[in-house]
């Protein structure tokens, strides 16, 4: 009886924890068509498709409480026919990106990049009515790579605030082009 009754107590706790605190994933198709984007140098007007995979961390509530996303496949390549790899993998606990990706398509209208099957405002019921007080936004591997080319657009955002809501570290680096 004792050993049904421990059986029972550490399935619960998994089912429990497992429950708590869910991750989400989700692939998403992107699509750059033409006249695709130029990028100058050797990397140039760039064409193709890439995949996204969005990793989303709930609150006991619901609401998303954290966001990673990178780049799982690339089949992109420039007008000279090369292949163009996109290097891309961030997270973000402060806020600074959710609304980009619940707004992707209004960000990038008029461009020809197309997220397929997502439409604006998508994480709605999800998002937080007030963004976090502290968290980290990091995307510093953000690149794309031709023929020794290196083409960068990395960020990192830090804020972190301890129990008395006193700033202790506040670091901020936009590293584009």
């Amino acid at each position: 009886m004792k050993a049904l009754k421990f059986f029972f107590s550490v399935f619960a706790f998994f089912i429990c924890v497992s429950l708590a605190g869910q991750t989400v994933h989700r692939l998403v198709d992107v699509i750059v068509s033409d006249p695709g984007i130029d990028y100058g140098g050797k990397i140039g007007v760039v064409t193709g498709t890439l995949t996204y995979k969005l990793s989303f961390r709930y609150s006991d509530e619901g609401k998303l409480v954290s966001m990673h996303w990178n780049v799982v496949s690339c089949d992109l390549v420039n007008d000279k026919g090369y292949k163009v790899k996109q290097v891309d993998s961030g997270h973000d606990t402060y806020g600074i990106m959710w609304d980009f990706f619940n707004n992707i398509n209004s960000y990038n209208a008029g461009s020809p990049i197309e997220y397929v099957g997502i439409s604006d405002g998508w994480l709605n019921d999800v998002l937080p009515e007030i963004l976090p007080e502290e968290g980290v936004m990091v995307d510093m591997s953000c690149k794309l790579i031709c023929r020794g080319e290196i083409f960068p657009f990395r960020c990192m955002f830090i804020l972190h605030m301890n129990a008395n809501g006193e700033i202790t570290a506040e670091v901020e680096k936009n590293l584009f082009w």
